[in-house]
């Protein structure tokens, strides 16, 4: 095994190495407390400097350095089982998950139904692929060590179920969990809503909405607790199911919680369920925020204008989706707005704003939108139905 970077064996500058080292901890320097024991040691008899030198490589980053000296450290303590532990963990952190499971398998045969072990493997399994190995394991939890489950288990085990679509028995689950773990309390609520979306998949939209609306009672961030998965989850499985009004009030305290829609997609998904549910002035409200907050040269900015505009024109105001775009043209001209540099997704936020004018009837504003990109158009347009459709309006458009 090839040894990393500045790590030396220099037993005459051990003891000299150690004494600095810890000086340097004891003042919070740690990169240099971490550089001066690799540049000047160990012996292998330092068993303990080994441990130290682990656990400050992983603090820092340096995780196959923390690998390599926590295999120094279990060649002399073989049977320490966090150590190895540990070791499992940052292999996964490596993406050599194979060698992860390997190190995991053998600490459960240590240690059968050790709760964290079965967490990291059933995760592992998970992530890999192969959910089936998964729920065994955790099912096996629950059936042989049943003194050692935890909720996390459940949670684990009901979410692959969930994924599964097998509803049912994730439904089965959490109610055993409650019968179970929760005779003298209430059932924890990220259970409770996923059995609560369980039941939305199986048609039971009265169960549904009885253990759905106990998340209301959670403010969307409570004591530095966030709960925004679970209100983005009842927000998906409700319009999914029909329900678009119902979504509606957990829509609306996400919206009143400020700095929550950070990622693209979950803001998407608000601003879809408000459509669905005909709230069109808050999604409107919300691509006008939007926008406000991006740069022109943000390449968010262009599909998040045509998004609008395509709202606008969803809903009859030809005139607010003209005034967009027309501005939008203006902006194009006179190089404020940052493209995308591939060349197909320049392409097709061209086709996108070319439908919307479309849409519009605004034959002669598709045309001139689309009429630069043309020979691309031909080029590209072999194996996309959608473009071959594109570049047959655009030469229907310029012969008439």
């Amino acid at each position: 095994m090839a040894k990393p970077l500045l790590v030396c064996k220099c037993v005459a500058w051990s003891a000299y190495s150690a004494a600095t080292a810890e000086h340097h901890i004891s003042t919070y320097n740690h990169r240099v407390s971490l550089q001066t024991r690799h540049t000047c040691l160990v012996t292998v008899q330092d068993v303990g400097l080994w441990h130290k030198l682990a656990t400050m490589s992983a603090e820092q980053g340096y995780i196959r350095q923390a690998v390599y000296c926590w295999s120094k450290f279990l060649s002399k303590e073989r049977d320490d089982f966090e150590a190895r532990f540990t070791r499992a963990q940052l292999y996964g952190v490596l993406r050599e998950g194979w060698k992860a499971k390997g190190q995991f398998q053998q600490l459960l045969g240590k240690e059968p139904g050790h709760p964290e072990v079965v967490k990291e493997l059933a995760r592992l399994y998970n992530e890999d692929g192969d959910p089936s190995t998964a729920i065994e394991l955790l099912e096996t939890q629950l059936r042989d060590h049943y003194d050692k489950l935890d909720l996390t288990h459940i949670n684990m085990l009901a979410d692959l179920y969930i994924n599964l679509g097998h509803h049912d028995n994730a439904v089965k689950l959490v109610n055993r969990t409650e019968e179970v773990f929760c005779s003298q309390g209430d059932l924890p609520i990220d259970l409770q809503v996923r059995r609560g979306t369980c039941y939305l998949n199986m048609g039971d939209q009265a169960s549904a909405v009885a253990d759905l609306q106990q998340l209301l009672d959670h403010p969307v961030v409570e004591d530095e607790v966030s709960y925004l998965d679970l209100y983005l989850l009842v927000v998906e499985q409700a319009c999914k199911a029909g329900l678009d009004k119902f979504a509606v009030a957990y829509m609306d305290k996400i919206r009143a919680t400020p700095g929550l829609l950070e990622d693209v997609k979950d803001w998407q998904l608000v601003i879809d369920g408000y459509c669905r549910a005909d709230k069109h002035d808050v999604a409107i409200e919300m691509y006008k925020q939007k926008l406000a907050e991006l740069a022109q040269q943000d390449e968010r900015y262009f599909p998040t204008v045509l998004a609008l505009a395509r709202l606008y024109a969803g809903i009859g105001q030809k005139s607010a989706a003209t005034e967009l775009l027309s501005q939008l043209d203006n902006q194009l001209s006179q190089g404020d707005i940052t493209l995308p540099d591939a060349r197909g997704v320049q392409l097709s936020l061209f086709i996108a704003k070319g439908s919307i004018h479309l849409e519009l009837g605004q034959k002669e504003d598709f045309a001139a939108c689309l009429l630069p990109h043309y020979s691309t158009l031909l080029q590209l347009a072999e194996n996309n139905a959608a473009i071959v459709k594109a570049a047959n309006q655009v030469g229907c458009c310029t012969t008439h």
